[in-house]
């Protein structure tokens, strides 16, 4: 009994230290004037992602990134690394579109990223693969997918889900 309180103590003590965790560091000696110049039309959050299915876009959740841009009142790169709960945690309340073999499953970045892949998530966080698009082949049933995408300004995580039938 006594240990079963205490793992819930410590998940639910992990859950909330990794719920908002945001450091911002300034270091302007370290950049380089292009990384600068370009940095400078940089937001401070990475671009949004949109899924669509067969031609329905859906959003994504993003699950932590790390993010370089220009901070002109502080005349230096300003870099944010910020983490959130785990993926089920974020995707609990949002609806699954459903789809099949036959659906079309697009990335739709706001901005294009330099790189990026798509993994699948098993039920213990763990990526079972590594594509540059969506694989729905031998699935069934809640699948979470997690996209990693790098700019040059910095990565991003974002995650979703289909309900595979």
């Amino acid at each position: 009994m006594n240990g079963k309180v205490f793992c819930l103590g410590m998940m639910i003590l992990f859950v909330l230290m990794g719920c908002a965790l945001e450091k911002e560091v300034l270091n302007s000696e370290e950049a380089s004037n292009d990384t600068a110049e370009n940095m400078q039309n940089s937001s401070q959050r990475p671009p949004s992602l949109k899924i669509s299915v067969d031609g329905k876009d859906f959003m994504t959740a993003m699950n932590g990134f790390q993010w370089s841009y220009f901070d002109g009142e502080e005349d230096a790169i300003a870099t944010i690394e910020a983490e959130t709960v785990g993926a089920e945690a974020l995707l609990e309340n949002r609806k699954a579109p459903a789809v099949n073999a036959d659906s079309i499953i697009e990335l739709q970045f706001k901005e294009e990223p330099l790189t990026y892949q798509v993994n699948v998530l098993d039920s213990f966080y763990n990526s079972d693969r590594e594509q540059t698009n969506v694989v729905l082949e031998g699935r069934s049933g809640r699948t979470v997918y997690e996209v990693k995408a790098t700019w040059e300004q910095g990565t991003a995580y974002y995650v979703f889900s289909l309900d595979v039938e």
